[in-house]
């Protein structure tokens, strides 16, 4: 009995020994893992010609000396100074294909990050025919102000014409003959018209469609009949000389007009709200010459943002729009002053007037005053589809497109080389209609893409 229990402690020692000199021998110390970091591609927006490209960084240590390859050649070094930036490449041809990737060295090891292969965009067609059309001339100094085109066979143009029958009364003395404040293309001719009747001078159309016309912000035409909407209209009175000069909406129950003395208001289909901030407009001799606005996909509303200056001066604002406020932005780059804008929202940017300016964000801090060098003419109309098509028009019949890559201008090429002052854009399509005067007559330009 006593020599099984020795031999069981003796088994018991030489196990517990064993365990012991198996747990206590550690393993041969391994050196600690090298981290390299980690960098990540992705594209933030693509033009004809540009590209801006984000670098995302992981585990870097700043600053860092990032090389970014395009299709397997050296492009630029760009030194990290944080884990977020955008970089802007330049000098990219239309609609082909680039790679793109990121290598830096960390640690005594190279890192390559995701290939990023992007598409840009191609360009359009500048190659327009053109026809041009005169209204008035007899009887007072005839103008157009602005112009919408629905289709092909349906274009709305305003201003005040005044022809041989007009501003005199009739055979019979009991009447006296109106001018005419509008002209209807059907497809095949331009008529004139008198909305509702009336020859007072209209500044702004806007269509929403066939049936769904508005003039000066207060005039509804629904194909039939003409409808003034003008109850709780906040901007009254109207006279001494102040007008509405620009309108913008997404429906007839939702838009706004701007017009002179720094009026803004809003129309939600049966009520008018005057939009007020004593800061920035109200109460001043300001006036807002136009109004645009784009959906903005990364916070799901619409961006609206008008121009406006004062009168005799340089001065320039630019005021972002919303429900029930204004807010003035920067105009930083810009020096001279402003009656026209028009943009694609988060994507680009442009103010005209004398002068052309450019961002590509909002946020940006400067207007680019480069484009000033496309043309030595007061260019206050700009209107455009895309990033890639857009078409700007002023003084002297300066007419204007981009297609991605190039501006190229039709005066004294395609459109006559004249003193004209052209003052309103619609582009819609293929086709476009620039409207002004030409010495004492209203004039329409009329192009459609080849």
């Amino acid at each position: 009995m006593r020599t099984k229990q020795k031999l069981f402690l003796l088994l018991l020692l030489f196990t517990s020994a064993l365990t012991f000199t198996l747990f206590s021998c550690s393993s041969p110390t391994q050196p600690p893992q090298k981290n390299y970091g980690k960098i990540t591609l992705s594209l933030e927006d693509v033009s004809s010609t540009e590209a801006w490209v984000n670098l995302k960084a992981q585990s870097i240590s700043y600053p860092a000396q990032i090389n970014l390859v395009l299709d397997n050649k050296a492009l630029t070094g760009i030194t990290l100074t944080s884990g977020d930036t955008t970089v802007y490449i330049d000098s990219l041809q239309p609609d082909r294909s680039y790679r793109f990737a990121a290598q830096f060295t960390q640690n005594n090891g190279t890192v390559s990050s995701n290939r990023l292969t992007i598409q840009t965009m191609d360009t359009t067609s500048n190659n327009f025919t053109w026809q041009t059309y005169t209204f008035g001339g007899a009887n007072g100094s005839s103008v157009l102000f602005d112009v919408a085109i629905i289709n092909d066979s349906d274009i709305w143009a305003v201003g005040e014409i005044h022809t041989k029958e007009t501003d005199q009364w009739n055979a019979d003395s009991t009447k006296w003959i109106q001018p005419y404040n509008a002209v209807h293309w059907n497809g095949h001719k331009w008529e004139l018209k008198r909305i509702a009747g009336s020859g007072y001078p209209r500044s702004v159309v806007y269509a929403f469609g066939e049936n769904d016309v508005w003039f000066d912000g207060t005039i509804h035409w629904d194909g039939v009949n003409y409808t003034v909407h003008m109850e709780g209209f906040p901007l009254l009175p109207n006279g001494d000389g102040w007008r509405i000069n620009s309108m913008w909406g997404t429906s007839s129950e939702d838009f706004y007009i701007v017009g002179n003395g720094g009026n803004i208001a809003h129309y939600n289909g049966s009520k008018w709200t005057k939009i007020e901030n004593p800061e920035v407009v109200n109460g001043t001799d300001l006036d807002i010459y136009d109004i645009w606005g784009d959906y903005d996909e990364k916070k799901g509303k619409y961006e609206i943002i008008a121009v406006g200056g004062y009168p005799n001066s340089n001065n320039r604002k630019i005021l972002k729009i919303s429900r029930d406020k204004v807010v003035e932005l920067p105009t930083n780059g810009i020096n001279w002053s402003l009656v026209g804008i028009w943009f694609k929202s988060n994507k680009c940017y442009y103010t005209a007037g004398d002068g052309i300016y450019y961002k590509h964000l909002l946020s940006d801090n400067n207007w680019d005053s480069s484009l000033e060098s496309i043309t030595k003419y007061y260019t206050g109309a700009i209107r455009g589809i895309s990033r890639n098509d857009i078409f700007l028009a002023g003084s002297y019949g300066e007419v204007l497109h981009f297609n991605g890559k190039a501006w190229r201008s039709y005066r004294g090429n395609a459109l006559p080389d004249e003193a004209n002052l052209m003052k309103g854009i619609s582009y819609k399509g293929d086709i476009v209609s620039i409207v002004g005067l030409d010495g004492r007559r209203g004039i329409i330009y009329m192009g459609k893409r080849n």
